[in-house]
């Protein structure tokens, strides 16, 4: 079974619409948790949720962004693809830019690319998805380390700081291309095999080849929104379109 997940505000729940009714024409429930706090790290508060959950080992946990993604394949797809890729337990969507602070850990994504074929291609946390046990193992122990990766985050910039900052730094300490802690199998999809992030606006895709879409950087489901930029809205409103949403 899969189980889908998104973080949001309480204010801000109607935004999650569009990821919701493109889930459900295949019949799948999204979940909201309107759990997220400005500025105390809140999008990690789903780790006190999964915790209390049980889950069989074949289960599928996906916890997406909620404003500016929409599944548009059917979810099917995921389960599919981790029973054909024994050697990923967690998945994560890529996109075509690096917002991490530290050089060497860019260097080290670049190795990433290097080792799989691939280049310019780095760890998006609007789409993770993965083995419903092995989820919940990663979120506890990310959140278990969370003090320690504030250090290499400038200290003005702790109060601002998103779930994919930390991960970023998380898979980079644990060097996660050699060395599964605790046995979990990480992966970023470097080629685009499931999640697609248009971070570039100008960057052509097929809609239908991809289970999920992620528009980066917009809340898509309010037009009115002050920080959409318009290239990027059009885009979106485009692919809502041909999604019937």
């Amino acid at each position: 079974m899969i189980f889908f997940y998104t973080v949001t505000s309480p204010q801000q729940v109607h935004l999650c619409e569009n990821l919701r009714k493109s889930l459900s024409r295949y019949h799948q429930e999204l979940t909201i948790l309107p759990i997220y706090e400005k500025n105390n790290f809140s999008k990690l508060k789903i780790n006190d949720v999964l915790q209390n959950l049980s889950y069989k080992d074949e289960d599928i946990i996906v916890i997406c962004d909620g404003f500016d993604v929409v599944c548009a394949k059917d979810p099917q797809n995921i389960q599919t693809y981790f029973d054909n890729n024994t050697d990923t337990d967690i998945l994560f969507s890529s996109e075509n830019m690096f917002g991490n602070i530290l050089v060497c850990i860019k260097e080290y994504y670049d190795k990433y690319n290097s080792v799989n074929g691939t280049s310019g291609k780095y760890l998006n946390a609007g789409v993770i998805m993965g083995r419903a046990n092995k989820i919940k193992q990663f979120y506890k122990n990310l959140t278990s380390e969370i003090d320690a990766l504030k250090e290499y985050i400038p200290h003005d910039r702790h109060d601002t700081t998103g779930d994919q900052t930390f991960i970023i730094n998380y898979l980079y300490h644990i060097n996660f291309m050699v060395n599964y802690k605790n046995s979990i199998k990480y992966k970023i999809d470097l080629k685009d095999e499931l999640t697609f992030t248009n971070t570039i606006t100008d960057r052509k895709f097929n809609i239908n080849d991809y289970v999920f879409i992620h528009t980066w950087g917009i809340y898509i489901s309010d037009p009115n929104y002050k920080y959409i930029k318009d290239q990027q809205y059009q885009k979106w409103s485009q692919i809502n379109k041909i999604l019937d949403l």
